[in-house]
């Protein structure tokens, strides 16, 4: 398992899902491919999960979507923070 640095770990996110969008896929696609990349990262723990599905939905709100499956995902995630 890879020790992540939470700005690290943001930051790789980011860079991914940039890099989809600059291949060409639109925020939905790269947001999907993001999911699937970072499948063994979210399955680390709740704060790898957390900080995952926070950085995701930020970068899909800002292009204007964000994936219904993701949307779900984090309303569970901060009801278990509040």
């Amino acid at each position: 398992m890879q020790e992540w640095d939470y700005k690290e770990l943001t930051e790789y996110i980011n860079e991914v899902f940039e890099n989809y969008m600059t291949d060409g896929l639109n925020a939905l696609q790269a947001g999907g491919r993001c999911l699937y990349e970072f499948a063994n990262v979210i399955e680390e723990g709740e704060t790898e999960k957390t900080i995952f599905y926070v950085t995701l939905a930020r970068l899909q709100i800002e292009k204007g979507v964000l994936l219904n499956e993701h949307m779900m995902k984090l309303e569970v995630l901060l009801r278990t923070l509040i």
